[in-house]
């Protein structure tokens, strides 16, 4: 467990995505399995909007090191398989929210297919941002390799 202070007892203590994994309310889990999840955005920003989570309570992409590339890899895998089947002809968006501008201390994975709901959500998930890290840049920062050299998915299908 990701436990590094007093802070983050208190964060999985009151975290919103740990109590939905404890008590699976009110959303629809798109893929499980012993180490994350995915479902629907209960407030989704794109006309497609997947959060992927570990289960492990992570507070954020500040806390990371090298050693959760397996798991980053697993997410962004997880990811890009749940969203090929949109029908839009525009790229998906994968990423993750800094500090401070994140709603929720835990890890979490945006999956988004456009078109966004307005200019301002597709300002929000913009690449490159001070605000939003790609999960491809994020996983280059952490293991030094391209996320092309991703092994290809072993996980069941969605």
């Amino acid at each position: 467990m990701c436990l590094r202070d007093k802070r983050s007892l208190h964060d999985r203590a009151s975290c919103v995505f740990c109590a939905f994994l404890a008590n699976r309310r009110g959303r629809d889990i798109v893929y499980e399995d012993e180490e994350i999840a995915a479902f629907v955005d209960r407030k989704p920003r794109a006309s497609v909007h997947y959060l992927v989570i570990p289960k492990e309570h992570i507070v954020g992409v500040e806390t990371l090191t090298e050693e959760h590339g397996q798991l980053l890899g697993r997410m962004m895998r997880v990811s890009k398989e749940i969203s090929r089947d949109s029908n839009s002809h525009q790229p998906a968006r994968y990423g993750f929210h800094l500090r401070p501008f994140r709603s929720v201390s835990h890890l979490h994975l945006h999956c988004l297919v456009p078109p966004f709901r307005s200019w301002k959500d597709n300002l929000r998930y913009l690449p490159r941002s001070p605000w939003f890290i790609t999960a491809e840049a994020l996983y280059k920062k952490l293991t030094g390799e391209s996320p092309l050299q991703l092994k290809p998915s072993t996980f069941a299908s969605v």
